[in-house]
């Protein structure tokens, strides 16, 4: 009988226990929730990650468009009403930003991470439209600010409305996207590459930065397979001739690598 009573004053203790765990843990929550609507956003924090030598955008830049969504900026704002994800999509607005995260601390922090996007190529047209396109395919606007030094392809490309490329697509646009990722794949490449020129037919030429002899690919396909060849010429032909006799190796062709002397007509208008 003593056991049984017990056992029921036990249960009742644990009851009470964590009924009043249960209320404190109501009370202290809603302190704190009360406390928090009285925050406000005292620091704005932002990271931009600059570790690979890009600089369309610095911290004023970023400030700038947060006072432009948030009626002047969100510094002095009670947190609570502070929509963390309209800053969020406007940033994410930006043409030269890539991903943004951003957070708040209990005391009133507001920390934003950027990573910005990363140009392998820029297009200049005949009319002198011009632009970036990144590694993800993606269209960048020329910046004021700064200058990637990236491969620039110059010619007779069509100005579209595209705002992203895809490697399958047979636009001439698609093409640059194309050669300007196989050539970020390549050390030898990235260091050679400085000029790309596109004709009226599409077919590319490539313009080393050292050396006068230039690379005509044709149309950009087969890359692995012609930049193989242009690698045989560098390595293997150029040593055995005279290279001030050339102006040009043709590699369009499968298994073919076809020197062009300065005084020969080939590929000329």
């Amino acid at each position: 009988m003593i056991a049984k009573h017990r056992h029921i004053i036990l249960k009742v203790l644990v009851i009470l226990f964590w009924t009043g765990m249960g209320t404190g843990f109501i009370v202290l929550f809603s302190s704190a929730m009360g406390k928090q609507k009285n925050i406000r956003v005292s620091s704005v924090h932002i990271d931009i990650d600059e570790s690979k030598g890009i600089y369309f955008i610095g911290k004023d830049d970023v400030l700038g468009m947060i006072a432009q969504a948030h009626d002047g900026g969100i510094v002095g704002k009670p947190l609570a009403k502070v929509n963390l994800h309209q800053v969020e999509t406007a940033l994410k607005a930006n043409p030269y930003i890539e991903s943004v995260e951003v957070f708040a601390t209990l005391k009133g922090a507001v920390n934003i991470s950027i990573s910005q996007r990363e140009p392998i190529i820029r297009v200049i047209n005949n009319n002198r439209v011009s632009y970036y396109i990144d590694k993800k395919g993606f269209k960048i606007p020329v910046s004021t600010k700064f200058t990637a030094r990236v491969p620039i392809v110059y010619g007779d490309i069509p100005a579209d409305q595209a705002k992203v490329y895809k490697e399958t697509d047979s636009t001439v646009a698609a093409g640059i996207y194309r050669l300007a990722l196989f050539i970020d794949t390549s050390e030898f490449w990235k260091a050679q590459v400085a000029q790309v020129n596109v004709d009226e037919l599409g077919d590319f030429e490539i313009v080393p930065v050292f050396g006068d002899q230039s690379i005509l690919i044709g149309q950009p396909y087969q890359l692995a397979e012609k930049f193989s060849r242009g690698l045989i010429f560098y390595k293997e032909v150029l040593k055995n001739v005279d290279a001030s006799q050339y102006r040009a190796v043709n590699v369009r062709y499968k298994d073919q690598i076809i020197c062009i002397k300065k005084d020969s007509t080939y590929g000329t208008p």
